[in-house]
């Protein structure tokens, strides 16, 4: 069984699949689940690295992986690999045939056979935490079949997947909130019109928050090439200096929500700082090579977009930007393109290696339209590449910028490494 590949949004069938697994969910000692539009993978390696630092067993589901879905999957901050994770699939898939009926008339979808697979490998690997970033949504979300949280993160709320989720900030604010449960504590960095409906749902269920803002907050942003420095405040704490690798000041404010979160679990300040020094999260404003400078980041919708923009000019201010972009079909393509206004050198338009990229020349009209320099089409992702490339090369200073699609940064990391002689980089290091 491979999954089916449509998208169909409840918990049902996981939950299914779970108790068909025999529930390994409730042998896990705590569970996180961590939710939003944009940050809520860098939150969750963050968090990851803060408790591994503390001394706890981990176990990191993160979605999309950028290169395969041996990648989802990170016990103890190193990926499961191919191999582990198609066995964990294997069982997963022998529980759905043993569903009778309603698994053969409602069969999981691919993301649900590897949420499932990674709860199984997370309690047979004894974690004593397990971190499931969800895939799209909150409540209706595959991860949130878990029987129980013991902690929920919700970051940043922009429009995104309004397809699914409704036309309004609030709709997908309401969505997003559904993974909040009875009594179980909320970090949230989400603001105005979406905070109100986080919080309103969480006095309906009682549980407490914590928001940027308010029960904590980021002050003296410092973003250099080496990391990012902040302060975080906190009710009743002094100020506290801390430091994460992950760049721009976007990455101040989820290292504060996963600093904060691991408080709430209990965690000492030292393990605080140490987890979020030792952090790593590529193809988030990943700087994969310094001369000349090459940026990946996954940014694939206007609010991730203008992030991505403030951090290109705080690490590089004035320099020339050529920026290589693809992204899928189902995106806010106008809104994403109108961050770069006037910014670039020169765009180069690609398609990514997906079955929903948009053509390049669909793309390569939104930044026209948007006013972000000189557009051009690339026949292909490679072809765009090594023409950024090249043109960086030759004008001392400039920059290139990789984005709109971790299906475009995942590839792309391992052009460049190819590029340089090796393997890329591991997402969170070797295979485990």
């Amino acid at each position: 069984m491979s999954g089916s590949l449509v998208m169909k949004p409840g918990p049902e069938r996981t939950r299914r699949l779970l108790d068909a697994l025999g529930a390994p969910d409730r042998s896990i000692p705590c569970i996180v689940q961590v939710a939003g539009t944009n940050g809520k993978g860098s939150t969750a390696a963050m968090l990851e690295s803060i408790l591994r630092a503390a001394g706890r067993r981990t176990a990191l589901f993160i979605s999309p992986p950028l290169d395969h879905e041996g990648q989802s999957l990170l016990l103890d901050g190193r990926p499961v690999g191919l191999r582990r994770m198609r066995r964990w699939l294997g069982k997963v898939d022998a529980a759905a045939e043993s569903g009778g009926a309603a698994a053969e008339s409602d069969p999981p979808t691919a993301f649900e056979r590897l949420a499932a697979a990674a709860v199984l490998a997370a309690a047979e690997a004894r974690a004593g935490v397990l971190i499931l970033e969800a895939g799209l949504g909150g409540a209706m979300d595959a991860t949130s079949a878990v029987a129980r949280t013991d902690l929920a993160v919700i970051t940043s709320i922009a429009l995104d997947h309004r397809q699914w989720l409704g036309p309004t900030l609030e709709d997908i604010a309401r969505e997003k909130a559904g993974i909040i449960r009875g009594g179980v504590p909320v970090v949230t960095t989400a603001q105005e019109a979406a905070l109100e409906v986080i919080r309103r749902e969480a006095r309906r269920r009682g549980a407490p928050v914590l928001s940027l803002g308010r029960e904590f907050d980021v002050g003296g942003i410092e973003v250099s090439l080496s990391g990012t420095r902040f302060t975080l405040l906190q009710e009743g704490e002094d100020p506290w200096p801390l430091a994460c690798r992950l760049l721009g000041a976007h990455q101040a404010v989820n290292a504060a929500a996963a600093a904060a979160a691991a408080r709430v679990l209990g965690v000492d300040r030292r393990a605080v700082e140490q987890g979020l020094a030792a952090a790593r999260w590529p193809g988030r404003c990943e700087l994969a090579r310094r001369r000349p400078p090459v940026l990946l980041d996954g940014a694939h919708n206007p609010a991730g977009m203008a992030a991505l923009r403030r951090a290109v000019d705080l690490l590089f201010p004035g320099r020339e930007l050529v920026l290589v972009c693809g992204m899928l079909a189902d995106k806010d393509v106008d809104g994403a393109a109108a961050a770069w206004r006037g910014r670039c050198r020169l765009v180069l338009a690609v398609a990514p290696p997906n079955p929903r990229a948009l053509p390049a020349g669909d793309l390569a009209a939104a930044f026209r339209r948007a006013g972000a320099g000189p557009v051009e089409e690339a026949a292909s992702w490679q072809e765009g590449l090594a023409r950024g490339l090249a043109e960086v090369e030759a004008r001392p200073g400039a920059v290139l910028c990789a984005c709109g699609s971790l299906y475009l940064v995942g590839p792309a990391r391992r052009w460049l490494r190819r590029r340089q002689g090796g393997d890329p980089p591991a997402v969170g290091g070797a295979p485990a």
